[in-house]
């Protein structure tokens, strides 16, 4: 028997709101997970949720507020915590990410993403080539 193995990944939400990330997280415990833990009999998931702090904006909704969150979340996460290396995975749970995603790959695991990569990724997979229906 195989030993358990537990994928640990990391939510970052690039703005400095403590609710927006109280509502990814929220979100995510409503997703239904069970059907892939039961395909990964011998794997679990931990997810963990981070909030970037000010001066990270409450929202993001302009350009000079991506490159001040950006800014943040990589002075933060390179300087202090979370430490990336303790994942197996991170998604940064906001669009318009991409340059971001960049700088974070040189501190932490493989997978970074942002959630405009992770959304075509996962309509790639669900896509069926054999089926008319669009």
């Amino acid at each position: 028997m195989n030993p358990r193995q537990t994928f640990r990944i990391l939510i970052i939400n690039p703005n400095s709101s403590e609710a927006i990330t109280a509502a990814i997280v929220a979100s995510i415990d409503r997703m239904q997970l069970g059907h892939m833990r039961n395909r990964l009999e011998t794997h679990s998931m931990e997810l963990s949720a981070y909030t970037t702090p000010q001066p990270s904006p409450l929202s993001i909704t302009s350009y000079s507020d991506i490159k001040i969150s950006e800014e943040t979340v990589y002075s933060r996460i390179s300087k202090d915590s979370p430490t990336l290396a303790h994942y197996d995975t991170v998604l940064i749970a906001g669009f318009g990410t991409k340059s971001l995603v960049s700088k974070l790959s040189n501190l932490g695991p493989e997978c970074i993403m942002g959630v405009f990569e992770a959304s075509i990724l996962t309509a790639q997979i669900l896509l069926r080539p054999d089926s008319n229906n669009k």
